[in-house]
């Protein structure tokens, strides 16, 4: 399970936003929101993802404010 957040991490910062995802959603499929604990969501290394639904999702099944942590933080130049 944390090979999906490594690999999260990683897709993230080459800006491979789609397998970042898919990989935040294999390990909350597996041990529910525990991806916070190893990437905070303040990460600027998610401001390419924030306005992403699939993040969205993320972030409720985590019990996260949405409209908090998917707010633009100013960095989504990133891209």
């Amino acid at each position: 399970w944390f090979a999906d957040v490594a690999r999260a991490s990683v897709m993230l910062a080459i800006g491979d936003t789609a397998k970042a995802l898919d990989a935040l959603e294999r390990n909350a499929a597996a041990t529910g929101p525990m991806w916070i604990d190893y990437i905070p969501t303040a990460d600027q290394a998610f401001d390419i993802v924030r306005r992403s639904p699939r993040f969205a999702a993320l972030v409720r099944q985590a019990g996260l404010d949405e409209r908090v942590i998917t707010a633009p933080r100013g960095t989504e130049s990133r891209k």
